[in-house]
């Protein structure tokens, strides 16, 4: 069980600014560092780049800073009760470790903060911000466990990836690769290397695979004719629909329907 006490959302300080705490906090802090900075930890100095993120022990002495201008950074104290990852050392304090997208342990970390703020309902509140924690906990370590991977270090990857969420959630009616490619100012020849790069399978494997999961799901659950239904997973030619569900399933979406009654 997680307990926050306050924290900072795209905290601007002035330049000159330091934080010093040669006692520790008192609390674990997490800090997504988004302007870089130099900082002390335990006596050991590190110039940390933009893009970071680091989680404290209570009692390790620190100081940081930006002598380069402004200091730029979401921060957030707390304590815990129980088994986690902190305590299970899957996630080690004091230790930066690279992001891949600062603004997706923000968002979350933000969100604890609304809740702290604005939930009056003291039992919702605490449920919310135990849930919120353990999800931002585990996206930081997921974090420490990938940013060694060639994959995370890509900036084209929180795109590839937001693509193929969309098309998972079922957006398959336009997504032509050579328009997914023009999205991202990228000839298609490129888009298809990083593509398999990034996910192992070629984007048109990937596109029929899901296209016939969605209709999987939507030919298994509901009364749609299944006209529609090709339509809605991107098929403008119902005869290529058939052929394809056929060839990937065995059997045609009206015995699939049947045999799900």
């Amino acid at each position: 069980m997680y307990e926050v006490f306050y924290g900072g959302y795209n905290k601007v300080h002035p330049k000159g600014f330091m934080m010093s705490r040669p006692k520790g906090s008192g609390h674990y802090v997490i800090l997504l560092i988004r302007s870089g900075g130099e900082y002390n930890i335990a006596n050991d100095h590190k110039i940390v780049p933009p893009g970071s993120a680091v989680i404290l022990d209570p009692k390790v002495a620190y100081s940081y800073s930006n002598p380069k201008g402004q200091y730029i950074d979401d921060w957030l104290h707390f304590t815990f009760t129980g088994s986690n990852i902190i305590t299970r050392k899957l996630l080690p304090l004091n230790t930066f470790f690279t992001l891949n997208d600062i603004e997706d342990p923000a968002t979350l970390l933000r969100q604890i903060l609304f809740e702290l703020s604005y939930t009056k309902n003291k039992d919702i509140q605490k449920d919310n911000i135990n849930c919120l924690m353990n999800v931002l906990i585990n996206h930081l370590s997921s974090a420490y466990d990938m940013q060694n991977d060639k994959r995370y270090k890509s900036p084209y990857y929180p795109q590839f990836q937001a693509i193929r969420l969309a098309m998972q959630a079922g957006q398959l009616d336009d997504i032509s690769m050579e328009k997914a490619a023009d999205s991202m100012s990228m000839s298609v020849s490129y888009f298809q290397h990083l593509y398999k790069n990034f996910f192992g399978i070629s984007y048109q494997k990937d596109v029929i695979g899901m296209r016939i999961d969605y209709a999987k799901r939507m030919v298994k659950t509901t009364d749609n004719k299944l006209e529609h239904i090709a339509r809605l997973c991107g098929y403008s030619n119902e005869i290529h629909f058939y052929r394809q569900f056929k060839k990937i399933t065995g059997m045609t979406p009206g015995e699939y329907r049947e045999l799900n009654k």
